[in-house]
């Protein structure tokens, strides 16, 4: 996929440079392809860490099919290390003490080093529904 895009990229690149005339022209069109290029990445980095999260936080809980009829919202804050900060609970029935103490245990959550993305990730908000 990542490939294909690629080849796009560069088909789109060579279509509007090649149409461009001036170099103001050619800037603007260099500008809007890498606008949306730049979107991706972020999404993906974005992505990448929530599935990393995601997964953490499955292993912690285990099986929960006692809980099937339960549901639960939770607010996760994170410090800028990445430590867990505080967590906010819809409701106090078995699923959430049980998701509260599962992210007290997991205690730390990997966050990138660029301090711009990290910052988008250090508030968490978890809908768990077994």
């Amino acid at each position: 996929m990542k490939k294909v895009r690629w080849v796009f990229l560069t088909c789109l690149f060579v279509s509007f440079a090649s149409s461009a005339s001036s170099r103001a022209e050619q800037e603007a069109a260099l500008n809007e392809i890498f606008k949306g290029l730049s979107s991706d990445i972020e999404d993906s980095v974005t992505s990448k860490y929530a599935s990393k999260y995601i997964g953490l936080i499955n292993k912690q809980l285990g099986e929960l099919k006692d809980y099937k009829d339960l549901d639960c919202r939770a607010k996760v804050s994170l410090s800028s290390n990445g430590s867990v900060e505080h967590v906010e609970l819809d409701n106090q029935n078995r699923l959430c003490r049980k998701v509260f103490n599962a992210v007290w245990d997991i205690g730390s959550f990997p966050l990138p080093s660029d301090i711009t993305e990290a910052n988008k990730l250090r508030q968490l908000s978890l809908s768990i529904a077994p």
